[in-house]
């Protein structure tokens, strides 16, 4: 019963389909397979986006089969949906925010979340943002390894610091990747690393829209823009 409330959640979450009427009704098997074919093409439609170039270059569609494995932690389905937003760059960052006028324009080179004078980029969300230090202690194992792999492995025109993010989120460079990312069948960890990656996701980005929320009401407010203030909030967490 558990797996299926949890598969209820993926598919409310995900899909805009009005199928779903009598939850007590539900065949899981197919229902999952919604989720799963949903959160695939989710990924899969940013194939011819610059997004989409920098899946491929790193071959996150290796990884894929995340989305299958995730199975057996649907009740964590927010946190799924934050990796699945980061792997495909998909994640309202403080400067996309500020070019749309949701955010007041110093946040193009500041982040909101440590106020220090750097842009909130993916990269700084998962590696250099002071504000996500006790956040990123749960994947510290996992950090270390991506140290060791990048310490050998630099292109001339490949920043670090997206080799970095690529490897975390299940990607792979000169041939190096991080161990038991998937479900393995030598397995030796509690958890598989996408599991923790998302589990880290959905709470610095819970944690942030915290912080975020209320600069764009206030944004909103000073220009009267009552729905795109209501916009933006979904922008943060849809």
């Amino acid at each position: 019963m558990v797996e299926v409330f949890g598969i209820i959640r993926w598919w409310k979450r995900f899909s805009n389909s009005k199928v779903v009427t009598n939850e007590n009704n539900i065949d899981p098997k197919t229902l999952y397979e919604e989720c799963v074919e949903i959160l695939r093409s989710k990924e899969e439609s940013h194939d011819g986006s610059k997004a989409g170039a920098w899946y491929h270059k790193f071959s996150l569609e290796q990884t894929r089969s995340w989305i299958v494995q995730a199975n057996e932690y649907v009740m964590e389905s927010p946190d799924m949906h934050w990796l699945m937003r980061f792997r495909t760059k998909s994640v309202w960052t403080a400067p996309r925010l500020s070019m749309v006028g949701m955010l007041p324009s110093e946040y193009q080179e500041t982040c909101p979340c440590c106020k220090r004078d750097a842009v909130e980029s993916i990269p700084h969300i998962l590696f250099e943002c002071k504000r996500w230090d006790d956040q990123r202690r749960k994947v510290a194992t996992l950090i270390s390894q991506i140290k060791r792999l990048t310490k050998d492995c630099v292109g001339e025109e490949v920043q670090v610091s997206d080799i970095m993010s690529a490897l975390l989120l299940g990607g792979e460079y000169c041939g190096a990747r991080l161990t038991n990312w998937l479900i393995e069948r030598s397995h030796t960890e509690s958890d598989p690393g996408f599991l923790r990656v998302a589990r880290f996701l959905g709470e610095i980005m819970r944690l942030r829209s915290r912080i975020i929320s209320p600069l764009i009401t206030s944004m909103g407010q000073r220009h009267n823009g009552r729905t795109r203030s209501r916009s933006s909030h979904r922008a943060l967490s849809k």
